[in-house]
């Protein structure tokens, strides 16, 4: 108890000590930023401040669980958009945050220049120039804006007649609630032992990470590869633009239909049935009982209006090895072959408009790049891939439309001198940033070749 007592107040001591390092460097940073600007530009560096301010509260940390390294520009140089999203992680030690905050203040002038230039243009795209996460959050902040205003707003406005109405139904179908029994009571208690506690906790602690995450790390998907990617993939104004081709494996799903019957009636409320049933079955809603991982993607597929639970391929091998669904749940479990898709991206909300106008966009790339005419393009069939909890972020939330294609086409999107050059543009940046960091013995050569092997 006295050895326990004694770590105790010494990581007490240690804590007060950082906070008190973090408050002289947050005044240092300060100060300086006040001697740069000078009086006479009090008025911008206020609006500088809250500009800083909001694009930290923006940029989404890489996760609890993430090893991704803050981004990198030409010069192997961290970019501090991504330095202050790497700060916002609660899991960095102690000694990387000093070395993040050092880095930061570093970067001084450069924070400095770009917030200002940003209020003078009274232009945001100007604070993530050379930050290629930024530009993501910034589209989907702009692709969020369009689907409430073009979609959401207007489909509120023909519905509200019916709101009044569906409320009063749902409140009749509620349970009230029912006293506890024995049984439940024991069950409770016996889930506070510690060993409980902390395996929840940590289940909270990584589900809180999908907060801030595109897509969810701690979560199982289909295996794919890229077989290519169109030319507008990384070369477009948009970070969205363009698509690419994946070669999936087989793998098992439970499917239902959505399709619209007695009830409900809107396309939202036959979604959220639909997932409700396939969530009971995943549950333990199945005849053996048998609790099965959540995996993502959720996919839709359209025409036939079916949703679709990838099942874990680390417990489900194959059909015959997968729960038995239980009669008339509406639930299918069947084995989905190999296939070849076209995928593209896109941020925030996945509404029927917003799918619509990206199957378009999808489509008429793949028309132009002589991968489907025009015949199967009138004939489409597609598929809506949605990777997040509720509670994401909107305006980080992925999403995908997909296409089934013959591959190989007759004309590739990426030619392959051009994947070339990029991969040699990426060797020459890693090898001058671990030339440096060997230089500077910031880490021994045997740590390096860890790291690069496994980036």
């Amino acid at each position: 108890k006295a050895r326990a007592k004694l770590k105790f107040r010494r990581c007490s001591r240690r804590r007060g000590q950082q906070r008190t390092a973090n408050r002289r460097l947050l005044d240092e940073v300060c100060l300086a930023w006040q001697r740069r600007a000078g009086t006479a530009a009090r008025r911008e560096r206020s609006m500088a401040g809250k500009l800083a301010l909001l694009l930290a509260l923006l940029a989404p940390a890489e996760g609890f669980r993430g090893r991704r390294a803050p981004t990198m520009v030409a010069d192997g140089k961290a970019t501090w958009q991504s330095v202050v999203r790497r700060l916002a992680r609660p899991d960095i030690s102690l000694v990387e945050r000093q070395t993040l905050t050092f880095d930061l203040l570093k970067q001084g002038p450069d924070v400095a220049d770009t917030l200002t230039r940003a209020v003078r243009e009274r232009n945001l795209e100007t604070l993530v120039e050379d930050d290629p996460e930024g530009q993501e959050i910034l589209a989907g902040v702009k692709a969020v804006r369009r689907q409430i205003v073009e979609d959401i707003i207007p489909d509120l406005q023909d519905q509200a007649p019916e709101i009044p109405t569906k409320v009063a139904a749902a409140l009749r179908k509620s349970k009230p609630p029912t006293r506890p029994d024995l049984a439940s009571v024991q069950s409770a208690l016996q889930d506070l032992r510690p060993d409980r506690v902390r395996e929840v906790l940590e289940e909270a602690r990584e589900e809180f990470s999908n907060v801030f995450e595109p897509i969810p790390s701690n979560l199982e998907s289909p295996n794919y590869e890229v077989l290519a990617r169109s030319a507008a993939w990384s070369t477009g104004d948009d970070p969205f633009e363009g698509y690419e081709v994946r070669a999936y494996e087989p793998y098992v799903a439970a499917a239902t239909s959505i399709q619209g019957g007695e009830a409900p009636s809107t396309e939202l409320e036959r979604e959220s049935q639909g997932f409700n049933t396939l969530a009971s079955y995943i549950f333990g809603g199945n005849e053996a009982n048998a609790k099965i991982a959540m995996t993502v993607p959720v996919e839709m597929n359209f025409p036939s209006e079916e949703m679709r639970f990838p099942l874990p391929k680390s417990s489900v091998e194959s059909a015959e090895f997968a729960p038995r669904p239980k009669e008339e749940s509406g639930v299918a479990v069947s084995a989905q072959d190999a296939r070849v898709l076209a995928v593209r991206r896109f941020p925030g909300i996945a509404t029927s408009q917003e799918v619509k106008r990206q199957v378009d966009m999808l489509v008429a790339d793949l028309v132009a790049d002589k991968i489907l005419d025009d015949a199967e393009a009138a004939a489409t069939d597609y598929s809506v891939f949605q990777y997040n909890p509720p509670y994401t972020i909107v305006f980080i939330r992925r999403n995908e439309v997909a296409v089934e294609i013959a591959w190989p086409a007759g004309a590739s999107p990426v030619a392959e001198d051009e994947a070339e050059v990029e991969e040699e543009a990426f060797e020459d940046i890693v090898d001058e940033v671990v030339d440096e960091a060997v230089i500077d013995e910031v880490v021994d050569e045997a740590v390096i070749d860890e790291v690069v092997d496994e980036a």
